[in-house]
């Protein structure tokens, strides 16, 4: 019995082709991811700038390149008030806000007003939206502002401006209180008995009386001297007068 051998190998056509079809494989998908890449840069630059673009065009009556065409116009009346009142005057318009450049069809101007008492961070008023402001009891020290916006024809506000900033500053009344220690005293006393005066805010610089008549003071500094005065029980009055929107402040004390 004879037995014949034949190795069995590939061609080395049948390789060229293997190795081509592998390759046109790699390029197809190469070919497409370069196209995906693409599709999606060129989607998103274009995009980009159509939204650029879109927001780069300005609503009627505004430009973009002056910003909001509105004089806010100014308002005055700064003021000193006490802790606890009313400002006496209103913050008024000194000139009313405008639409400045071409007018928009159908707009309108509204105001508004916001307070601060810290120059930062802005509160705005409920029910304030009049050309002029009368704020209500302080306390503390508050600015205000107007806010005027301008409105289209369905009443949406393109833009808003600011006027000048107004100041109400508030001083806080002063107190005091006035002693003598050893009273009561004796006439045989020579020396100037001297008053204890404590307080707070501006509480100096006030001025002493009595009464009735007979004792001897010092109106400036409320020292009394006992042997120069007629005996009898007296009223001492130490008057602050009135200032920074405060009224005057009065404390007594017995001798």
């Amino acid at each position: 019995m004879k037995f014949h051998f034949r190795a069995v190998f590939p061609s080395y056509e049948s390789k060229i082709r293997c190795s081509r079809s592998s390759g046109l494989a790699r390029v197809a998908i190469l070919l497409f991811f370069i196209l995906a890449v693409s599709g999606i840069f060129h989607s998103a630059l274009y995009g980009s700038v159509f939204k650029h673009a879109l927001k780069s065009i300005p609503r009627a009556g505004l430009s973009s390149s002056t910003g909001c065409p509105i004089d806010p116009g100014s308002v005055g009346n700064a003021q000193t008030i006490c802790s606890g009142t009313i400002p006496p005057l209103p913050i008024n318009s000194n000139s009313p806000g405008t639409e400045t450049g071409t007018p928009t069809p159908g707009a309108s101007l509204s105001y508004a007003w916001e307070s601060s008492v810290d120059g930062i961070n802005w509160t705005l008023i409920a029910g304030a939206n009049a050309i002029d402001y009368q704020p209500g009891s302080l306390s503390v020290t508050t600015q205000f502002r107007r806010k005027v916006s301008l409105l289209d024809a369905t009443s949406i506000v393109l833009c808003s401006a600011y006027s000048n900033i107004i100041s109400i500053t508030v001083t806080q009344p002063p107190t005091a209180t006035i002693s003598y220690t050893g009273t009561p005293f004796c006439t045989s006393l020579t020396t100037a008995q001297l008053v204890t005066l404590t307080g707070s805010g501006a509480y100096t610089g006030g001025s002493y009386s009595a009464s009735p008549a007979g004792l001897s003071i010092n109106t400036a500094t409320g020292a009394i001297t006992p042997s120069t005065s007629t005996p009898g029980t007296y009223t001492v009055n130490y008057t602050i007068p009135a200032s920074a929107g405060c009224a005057s402040v009065t404390a007594t004390a017995t001798v």
